[in-house]
């Protein structure tokens, strides 16, 4: 209850995590929902400007897209390995997505000091760029298809 938590998701959509979690995500004064937000949007910034970590305890993904949107933004992660992102050490992996887990590592975070976050943050900012980028999208994807077709494929 000491920290605030704004959880950004359509739950329309996510209508399970939604009933399951319906006292918390609406009666609860330091948890804020906002629904789906546009990562192009002004709100998605304000939110940025407001946090320090992106928590995402996801059950199944594949390099979430939201989690690269967040840390490319220098949200530091606290994500589950089925989010499956190489963070290289910047952030925490959870070992598994229980509330006992997820709730320790929340409370981790928030003793690490300003200095630490901080040079988190760049960190991990500067990681995505170099590692989630389209220019690094383009060059894996032509490795990979010389690697598959061979030589016969010009870049």
């Amino acid at each position: 209850p000491e920290y605030n938590l704004i959880v950004c998701t359509d739950l329309l959509y996510n209508s399970i995590f939604g009933w399951k979690f319906r006292k918390e995500l609406f009666f609860s004064p330091n948890i804020i929902t906002t629904g789906f937000i546009d990562t192009g949007s002004e709100l998605f910034k304000e939110i940025v400007r407001a946090c320090a970590w992106q928590v995402y305890p996801s059950g199944s993904e594949g390099a979430a897209s939201s989690v690269i949107l967040g840390i490319r933004s220098g949200l530091v992660p606290i994500i589950s390995r089925e989010c499956a992102l190489d963070t290289e050490g910047l952030g925490w992996i959870l070992p598994d997505c229980s509330v006992k887990t997820i709730e320790a590592h929340i409370v981790k975070a928030a003793d690490t000091s300003y200095e630490s976050w901080l040079k988190m943050s760049e960190s991990v900012k500067e990681h995505s760029q170099s590692n989630y980028s389209i220019g690094n999208f383009r060059k894996k994807f032509s490795e990979a298809l010389v690697n598959l077709l061979g030589s016969g494929v010009t870049k």
